[in-house]
């Protein structure tokens, strides 16, 4: 009778354990690291380990990538798959467990030699139908560990395929809502902010500026020969000089400014902290001392300029189209200034 109640006990306890780890590998959600953390941490204490070892492939290596216990300095080891029994493992997919690592000529004996290992439990961790690492458990003992120690790592290797499951499956769908985010506010040609996306920051930085009392400059730009090189060299060549002309401005702003292209060959310009013509005169001079500048195409090249206009708030305006509308004035008085003088 006592003997049923003690197994009983056991049973109860060990049942109390699998829901805590599988309760703390929930709670780790899709944080992979944290969840592998958890996993070790778990898996040293519901077996006889004294360490525990996540270890992912990694090409031809398998590479630790979370530890706890003895196995803490062997963060980052990397072990062949053809040297080593987490490499048998891996290789033939089941579960397998050596008593005395100095005997068994499965194991790296170099690597357990130095880390004082003598007994291992390695377990395939699986996902969409392939090994992906190995779950190990180690003890400076020969002979530490029992066939309840392997279905119990066995079943923590299965909740740590569903962590990383649903972990790949909510990253894919986050991927895939990105891109479907990046597409509706990026222009498809020069991968630049759209006019809808540039609208809506130039709004949110208006209502910085308005609660700050700060100024805000806006800038327009448009490419001055575009008709002339589609009419000249073809579409091709217009797209080139399009996209040659958003990067040349890109590379003259700040990781902070906003850049956007609003029309076939027009651009806007956020650009943070300028709040005064003066400093929106550099700006342009910055932006066109890169933009202006020859294109090679198809064995030769062709020039482009870029004439560029600026209006800041709240002397040329109050909201984003009054801004935008006499940006777009000054830009094309700029335009009428440069071919008067050529």
């Amino acid at each position: 009778m006592k003997a049923g109640q003690d197994l009983a006990q056991k049973s109860s306890v060990y049942l109390r354990a699998v829901v805590a780890t599988q309760t703390e590998i929930v709670a780790a959600g899709l944080d992979v690291n944290r969840v592998l953390d958890v996993v070790v941490q778990r898996t040293q204490l519901m077996t006889r380990a004294t360490g525990a070892v996540v270890e992912l492939a990694e090409g031809e290596e398998l590479v630790c990538r979370a530890a706890s216990g003895m196995a803490q300095s062997a963060l980052g080891l990397k072990l062949h798959k053809e040297r080593s029994l987490s490499g048998l493992c891996f290789r033939l997919g089941q579960p397998l467990k050596c008593d005395d690592a100095q005997t068994d000529e499965r194991v790296d004996r170099a690597t357990c030699s130095l880390l004082g290992i003598r007994s291992i439990i390695v377990v395939p961790l699986h996902h969409s139908g392939s090994v992906i690492g190995i779950l190990k458990v180690l003890s400076p003992k020969t002979n530490a560990f029992d066939a309840h120690d392997v279905q119990t790592i066995e079943l923590i290797s299965g909740l740590v395929a569903s962590a990383l499951k649903h972990a790949a499956a909510y990253k894919t769908k986050q991927e895939e809502a990105e891109a479907l985010f990046h597409r509706a506010t990026h222009d498809p040609l020069t991968g630049l902010a759209n006019r809808e996306l540039f609208f809506d920051r130039l709004r949110h930085a208006l209502a910085i500026a308005r609660r700050e009392k700060a100024g805000l400059a806006v800038l327009l730009a448009d490419i001055d020969n575009l008709k002339a090189i589609n009419d000249t060299y073809g579409h091709l060549a217009g797209d080139l000089a399009l996209k040659e002309a958003a990067a040349r401005m890109v590379s003259a702003l700040r990781e902070s400014d906003t850049i956007a292209r609003i029309g076939g060959d027009e651009f806007a310009i956020l650009p943070a902290s300028v709040r005064s013509q003066q400093s929106a005169a550099e700006v342009i001079r910055r932006i066109s001392g890169m933009v202006d500048a020859p294109v090679k195409f198809d064995g030769g090249s062709f020039e482009i300029t870029a004439s560029i206009g600026a209006a800041v708030f709240p002397v040329d305006g109050k909201d984003a189209e009054s801004l935008v509308r006499m940006a777009d004035a000054a830009m094309y008085a700029t335009k009428r200034q440069r071919q008067s003088a050529g």
